[in-house]
């Protein structure tokens, strides 16, 4: 129920009771498209959430903030791919944050697996997923996230160092 107070929400609401004003006013065009209104914002939440919103409260430490507003989440089935993949990328730091790794783990597969976030963004859960089977020991499933990898330009001098660290681990353990 937390998905009811979305901001985009009250904002439907608040367009249908100026719909509903407009009408007992004799305005009805001026109510249909207030209630037109109030259906684009409830269906911009259903489709978008409020991931990005969330993502950016991660980046500033505001957790509490970032927790909340993907809570209000209707269905992260419902959103859009980039929106859906950013939504799994947010859990995932929530919880590592949280020291909840394998939730974490579980979280950052589904982002990979979707797939539609930026490359930036794409190249750090790919050695983040790396890091962690590689600490673990299973150094196959490592390498194939490293071998995804390839596919990408690194152009940032210290996530190619990560990745030469990584994949040197890789061959020191043949």
């Amino acid at each position: 129920m937390r998905y009811l107070y979305a901001p985009k929400l009250v904002l439907a609401l608040l367009l249908m009771a100026f719909g509903l004003f407009s009408f007992s006013q004799g305005l009805q065009l001026m109510g249909f498209m207030m209630f037109g209104m109030a259906l684009v914002s409830m269906l911009a939440h259903l489709v978008f959430g409020q991931v990005f919103g969330a993502y950016k409260a991660i980046a500033q430490e505001r957790k509490v903030k970032a927790i909340r507003q993907l809570n209000a989440t209707f269905s992260p089935n419902l959103l859009v791919g980039m929106h859906r993949s950013y939504y799994w990328l947010t859990w995932s730091i929530i919880h590592a944050q949280n020291k909840q790794f394998e939730q974490s783990e579980h979280c950052l597969i589904k982002a990979v697996e979707i797939g539609k976030m930026r490359k930036r963004d794409q190249i750090m859960a790919l050695v983040n997923l790396a890091q962690v089977f590689i600490s673990r020991g299973q150094f196959k499933e490592g390498q194939t996230y490293l071998t995804q990898l390839e596919t990408f330009e690194i152009t940032d001098l210290r996530i190619k160092e990560l990745v030469q660290g990584l994949n040197q681990k890789i061959i020191s353990s043949n």
